[in-house]
């Protein structure tokens, strides 16, 4: 009957470690968890401010887009402008070159 008792405190002092080890390990893993939870909150802060980055890089793109694009009309207009000078002072030539062979020909009447 001793041994039996004996026997049956062995088996409770095993189960009470077992008990007190998992208990243990329990209490470190949530102590782990707690601090992994208490990282969230600064993992979305940084994702906010990188979406703040990121929206703010993306209107700075835009603005330069815009900027280019006014630009570039008005690179073109200047170009149609000078196309259109370009042709008037061209027929303007053309008609400097005819009056000056009108002149030549009438020149060429008078002799000395």
């Amino acid at each position: 009957m001793i041994d039996q008792l004996q026997s049956g405190v062995k088996q409770a002092q095993s189960r009470m470690q077992f008990s007190r080890d998992t208990a243990s390990k329990t209490a470190q893993d949530a102590i782990a968890a707690n601090g992994m939870l208490e990282r969230i909150p600064e993992a979305i802060n940084r994702i906010n401010e990188m979406n703040l980055q990121i929206a703010a890089a993306a209107e700075q793109q835009s603005a330069t887009t815009e900027e280019i694009n006014r630009n570039t009309t008005t690179i073109r207009d200047i170009s149609v402008e000078v196309s259109g000078s370009a042709e008037q002072q061209a027929n303007q030539c053309s008609a400097m070159v005819e009056h000056v062979g009108e002149q030549d020909r009438l020149l060429g009447r008078f002799s000395i």
